[in-house]
């Protein structure tokens, strides 16, 4: 997990759709952290966890803003230039897969030259696949990580025994009176991510 945030946090340097591929291994490792047995065990490593994921999520959450701006302002460069955008797609069916080549002829694989206003829009929707989900994609999105997170941190505090355990750690404080009240001070970093993404414009 220090090695993804570590690679996260490091200027970017590939555009739109390459800038995916770390984002996607981003979110398959929160996935895998959310879903520790380890860490439930005591509330130290619990809270180390729980922090550590909502860095995480903070980070991935502020890389897809740099890739939507950044296809905002390719989109706006082709305008300016009166130049066309390149949009490659390609069969993704697994009865087919075998068909394809991974070479320039391979017949799964084809392209459509856009307007740069339609390349933007079609270039935002994979990205939003991502972030927000669809029918088909939606617990393994960013946001479907999030509210993952939200579940799992209800059902600790719901657990007698880790609370317990929490306040031996952490003395009853203001902190612990708000959490007394539902307001964990865990949940309110979910929070922001849930703000960064709905500040990203599609």
């Amino acid at each position: 997990m220090y090695l993804t945030l570590s690679q996260l946090q490091a200027p970017p340097t590939l555009n739109f759709p390459f800038a995916l591929g770390p984002l996607r291994e981003a979110l398959r490792v929160i996935n895998i952290v959310l879903d520790c047995s380890e860490c439930p065990k005591t509330s130290s490593i619990g809270m180390m966890n729980t922090a550590l994921v909502n860095t995480l999520m903070q980070a991935t959450a502020g890389r897809f803003r740099d890739v939507v701006d950044s296809i905002d302002q390719e989109a706006d460069s082709a305008t300016s230039e009166g130049k066309k955008k390149r949009f490659d797609l390609g069969v993704a069916d697994q009865a087919t897969m075998h068909l394809h080549t991974g070479m320039p002829d391979c017949p799964g694989r084809f392209a459509v030259e856009l307007e740069p206003d339609e390349w933007r829009s079609m270039s935002k929707r994979v990205v939003k696949v991502e972030v927000v989900g669809n029918s088909e994609a939606q617990e393994n999105s960013l946001l479907g990580l999030v509210e993952k997170l939200e579940k799992r941190q209800q059902r600790w505090h719901a657990d007698p025994e880790k609370t317990e355990e929490a306040h031996r750690l952490i003395p009853i404080n203001r902190c612990a009176e708000m959490a007394v009240k539902g307001d964990y001070h865990c949940l309110r970093f979910t929070g922001m991510v849930k703000d960064m993404i709905d500040m990203m414009t599609w």
